[in-house]
């Protein structure tokens, strides 16, 4: 906040994703603002001095310079700050129309490099312990999905990403669910297992609840020790 001017008004928009409104701000305006509040995120905290350096990447786009609407003005951004994901991120891009074929083409890539993941099991579960601090018993476990070679994906966040730009994330968080309940066969019948699902696919046309306890009944695991969350 202390980046920003009094008008402009920041807000958290997903788990780790912000957006700031400027008003009466043009393109170049908000280029300057944008690296401004970059630079100072990447300074070390002056008196905090557990606050660490922070890095980010941002799109911007501009109404009524380029955006007609307030939807366009957001998923101009939104192009904007996945190109700047794309170049190798701490950055801050502009929104231009070339993004858009740009953006569609990584959108096809992430795509198929998703839908081989899915094909190919290149998922492994990881649990994670639930702990009562009374009594130090473990109640269930938290499954959780890592993906491993040769998928081409670093991380679960990055898997992720890539299944929402291509249109995957249905299929990969049912894949994911698969995995999970594949590998907690040994789970002790006094412990519950938690997954989490993302909120696009329980709206999903494809995701019904059958889809579910059909995965349950597959690998025998009793539908009462099942917890699902909802991701942000």
């Amino acid at each position: 906040t202390s980046a920003l001017r009094r008008a402009d008004r920041a807000c958290r928009v997903g788990g780790d994703e912000f957006a700031v409104i400027l008003p009466h701000t043009d393109l170049e305006g908000s280029r300057i603002v944008g690296r401004r509040v970059l630079a100072q995120a990447l300074q070390p905290a002056l008196r905090l001095e557990d606050l660490q350096p922070v890095s980010f990447s941002a799109g911007l786009s501009a109404l009524p310079e380029l955006a007609d609407s307030r939807a366009k003005l957001f998923s101009q951004a939104d192009a904007a700050l996945y190109a700047a994901k794309r170049a190798g991120r701490t950055e801050v891009v502009a929104y231009d129309p070339s993004i858009e074929s740009r953006t569609e083409a990584a959108s096809d890539s992430a795509s198929a490099a998703v839908s081989e993941v899915i094909a190919r099991g290149q998922l492994r579960a990881v649990y994670q312990p639930i702990v009562s601090l009374a009594s130090g018993v473990v109640l269930g476990v938290e499954g959780l999905i890592r993906p491993v070679p040769p998928a081409p994906f670093a991380d679960p966040g990055a898997l992720f990403e890539a299944a929402e730009a291509g249109g995957k994330l249905t299929a990969l968080d049912l894949a994911c669910v698969e995995t999970i309940v594949a590998g907690a066969s040994e789970l002790a019948s006094d412990q519950f297992l938690s997954l989490n699902l993302s909120p696009p696919t329980v709206e999903a046309p494809e995701f019904t609840p059958a889809a579910l306890l059909s995965i349950l009944a597959r690998h025998g695991f009793p539908r009462h020790r099942l917890v699902v969350e909802l991701t942000e």
